[in-house]
């Protein structure tokens, strides 16, 4: 998130002014929210990282639904790529359902 990664050079900045003025006190403050930053950017990137593989499922389900029924006709043959489209359509929703999971509290 980009708000994580402003916050995240706002409170470098402030630490390189707090150091040298040793105030130690609030230098351990602000480390300990540099950390807190730090895994909420970790956190964000994992979560960026879950929602791209299910759109990657999303879209592989479709390119196979859409060869599918280009012609109207859903052939016999064709039914191995419907239970591939679905396997993927069934990737998609588990990894919805982590992202939800990780995202509501």
């Amino acid at each position: 998130m980009k708000a994580l990664a402003e916050l995240s050079t706002y409170l470098a900045s402030w630490l390189r002014e707090l150091r040298p003025a040793r105030q130690h006190a609030v230098v351990l403050e602000c480390e300990t929210l540099v950390e807190i930053v730090a895994e909420g950017r970790g956190e964000a990137a994992a979560l960026g990282a879950t929602a791209h593989r299910a759109r990657i499922a999303d879209d592989e389900a479709g390119i196979l639904l859409d060869a599918i029924l280009a012609d109207g006709v859903v052939t016999p043959a064709e039914l191995s790529a419907l239970r591939r489209a679905r396997r993927h359509i069934s990737r998609s929703a588990t990894l919805d359902h982590d992202l939800s999971e990780r995202l509501i509290p």
